[in-house]
């Protein structure tokens, strides 16, 4: 059974960064990563935005929300980055996406 490794990096904007149009923070919430079936690939994924329209190696999917701190308007969202073979991508790219 194939699997795949998913990465996952972490974005703050808060109202002042914004108007930088800078992050305040980012970096890795798992560097190393996490192993996944392709169904629990699937069910992790459904609802993020892919990096891009068309399918290609390297593309990473993050949160179409983010979730935000009404204290301080900062706002936290979360990319996923797929590591596996070309055709467990591709399955996973039109699963997602719908396509």
């Amino acid at each position: 059974m194939s699997t795949a490794t998913i990465r996952i990096t972490y974005e703050i904007v808060t109202p002042e960064s914004a108007e930088d149009g800078e992050a305040a923070e980012q970096g890795w919430e798992d560097e190393d990563g996490s192993e996944y079936t392709f169904r629990e690939a699937v069910k992790l994924l459904e609802g993020k935005e892919p990096s891009s329209s068309w399918f290609h190696r390297g593309i990473w999917y993050t949160d179409h929300d983010s979730d935000i701190d009404y204290a301080t308007g900062a706002e936290t969202r979360q990319s996923y980055h797929v590591t596996a073979s070309d055709s467990f991508q591709r399955r996973l790219y039109a699963v997602v996406t719908k396509r």
